[in-house]
């Protein structure tokens, strides 16, 4: 519709009013709302709506004085970070970040960041988590959740109604649950403090009073000190 044609309909409008005929405003009301439907008809309104969410980022590189960002799509995003787990009572925490292509930061209001984590190979349901910030470390989430198995799990994030890629983390054990039966007692360790486990199946363990690294194979007996 061209800018002639609706300051037409404008003065007609106005003429009609000062006339002081309401019926023949209305008629005219009328008949333009029904070409109004004749012309939204043949519009595909699906197709006026984004398929993607986006944001606008300062650009690190300024290339002229009136370019001062790039609009960058939130799946361009990933998660890039994710510190050492925590106990948090009887949940688990840890943070993370996530990255655009130019290294910079996503911050995001928290009712727009959701986060779940889903066990690998021990079904397909999501562990639901609450996701809190703190203002000191901008554009770094915190996570905590209740797991209820070791082991490795993804982590699935999803900003407003885009999902990020996929990313793992590995809950070596879980010692926050009700009961737990050990399955074997290892003796002659002097304090153990930290817990790893190798790609070859070996157990590392850092004595605290030993003030040293004892190495066990996978039935529990030392090859190394």
């Amino acid at each position: 519709m061209s800018l002639s044609l609706l300051e037409d309909v404008e003065d007609y409008v106005e003429q009609s009013l000062k006339t002081g005929i309401p019926q023949q405003f209305l008629r005219s009301k009328k008949q333009m709302m029904e070409r109004m439907s004749e012309i939204t008809a043949g519009i595909n309104v699906d197709g006026l709506h984004p398929k993607e969410k986006a944001d606008f980022v300062l650009s690190k590189d300024i290339k002229s004085l009136h370019h001062i960002g790039d609009i960058v799509s939130i799946q361009q995003y990933k998660v890039i970070k994710i510190d050492c787990i925590t106990p948090a009572g009887k949940a688990v925490s840890f943070s993370l970040s996530m990255e655009a292509p130019d290294s910079s930061l996503l911050c995001v209001p928290l009712s727009s960041l959701r986060c779940s984590l889903v066990p690998v190979g021990k079904g397909n349901q999501p562990i639901h988590s609450t996701v809190t910030t703190t203002s000191t470390d901008p554009g770094v989430y915190r996570i905590q959740c209740n797991p209820s198995t070791r082991g490795t799990h993804t982590v699935k994030v999803q900003v407003y109604d885009v999902h990020l890629e996929d990313t793992s983390l590995v809950i070596s054990f879980n010692p926050y649950l009700g009961s737990i039966t050990p399955v074997r007692a290892i003796n002659g360790l002097k304090g153990p403090w930290g817990v790893a486990v190798s790609d070859d199946n070996h157990v590392i363990i850092t004595e605290h009073y030993g003030d040293c690294i004892t190495i066990l194979d996978r039935e529990g007996k030392k090859v190394k000190s």
